[in-house]
């Protein structure tokens, strides 16, 4: 159960609420309901939202397509997300990969992250709600996308693999041959996000 479909408009962030030890923080959004919508939602399922995009996005940051890296290309060291803190306006912040789990795993839990940029540990404590999605990307390639905060240390939290994304929106499927290692084929594109819970020691954002 949950959102099965949607519609894509604009938004700006109004303000953090950072997060601390045992408390996610959060962005607070305000969604421009009467803006022109960019794109619809197909398909909810947790290895992120799928669907089309209609128009380029207000802001969008890339003026070219940007590669994307398989699993076996991703390193543990420093990278970069993307994500917005103030109005809609896009910013790069510095993290360490500290893990990288290349091997398939149902709950999309592929990287582990380290907020190293001191700007953003001061004005969000880490990782917070509403960061879900914002892109990870290392030596300009898409590595993958934030996904999780640990609740009792928002500086780190999880990440999804771009090539798990892609598999899910049915841009490749795996060779089960090659059992969890990365290997996949090309097939017919598709159409194709992620809730809120609190499992545990993580939340999903």
């Amino acid at each position: 159960p949950g959102l099965i479909d949607g519609r894509i408009v604009p938004a700006t962030v109004a303000g953090i609420q950072p997060g601390n030890r045992g408390q996610p923080g959060e962005k607070v959004g305000v969604f421009h309901h009467q803006a022109e919508v960019v794109g619809r939602i197909e398909k909810n399922t947790p290895f992120g939202i799928y669907g089309r995009l209609e128009k380029i996005p207000p802001r969008f940051p890339f003026q070219m397509p940007v590669p994307v890296a398989m699993a076996y290309e991703i390193r543990e060291g420093p990278a970069e997300m993307w994500t917005v803190i103030s109005g809609d306006q896009i910013q790069r912040f510095q993290i360490r990969i500290t893990k990288v789990n290349r091997k398939f795993r149902a709950d999309g839990r592929g990287l582990v992250l380290q907020v190293t940029d001191r700007q953003l540990l001061q004005r969000t404590g880490g990782i917070v709600q509403g960061m879900s999605g914002s892109p990870i990307l290392q030596g300009g390639k898409i590595v993958g996308a934030v996904t999780h905060v640990f609740v009792n240390d928002p500086a780190r939290g999880y990440g999804i693999l771009a090539e798990w994304m892609l598999e899910e929106a049915g841009l490749f499927r795996r060779d089960p041959r090659l059992q969890g290692r990365s290997g996949l084929f090309s097939r017919p594109a598709r159409a194709a996000g992620l809730g809120y819970k609190e499992k545990g020691k993580e939340v999903l954002l």
